[in-house]
């Protein structure tokens, strides 16, 4: 009898562990979002992080850290990102690896800086 309730118990214990889990990886996406509405690319990435850690196949994480990787210049991370999710199945992430990433997509044009001469006017 005491091993059955302790096999329950730990059971019931382990559920609680992976639906906390759950809640803590999709709190962290949550917040990451909300930093990515207030311009905070370098925070989100940071929680998109954490979040993809307890969940490795979080697709909707892992796209929106791409995105964040994208707003910071950094595209061969943001790349890779949009990749790995069109792998994991999130269809919109297919359009973004479409349009900026490849180097022949029509969003990889970079920004220019004109020439300056000595005296700082373009030449």
């Amino acid at each position: 009898m005491n091993k059955i309730i302790l096999t329950l118990t730990s059971v019931i214990l382990s559920i609680s562990a992976v639906s906390g889990q759950a809640d803590q990886y999709s709190t962290l996406y949550n917040e990451g979002v909300e930093k990515i509405g207030k311009k905070q690319y370098r925070e989100a990435i940071a929680l998109f992080d954490n979040a993809i850690l307890l969940k490795p196949d979080y697709k909707e994480a892992i796209m929106a850290r791409g995105q964040s990787f994208l707003m910071i210049e950094e595209r061969d991370k943001a790349c890779a990102d949009f990749a790995l999710s069109t792998k994991l199945g999130w269809a919109p992430a297919k359009e973004y690896v479409e349009k900026y990433c490849g180097a022949n997509a029509p969003g990889r044009k970079l920004k220019t800086k004109k020439a300056t001469n000595a005296s700082g006017q373009s030449k």
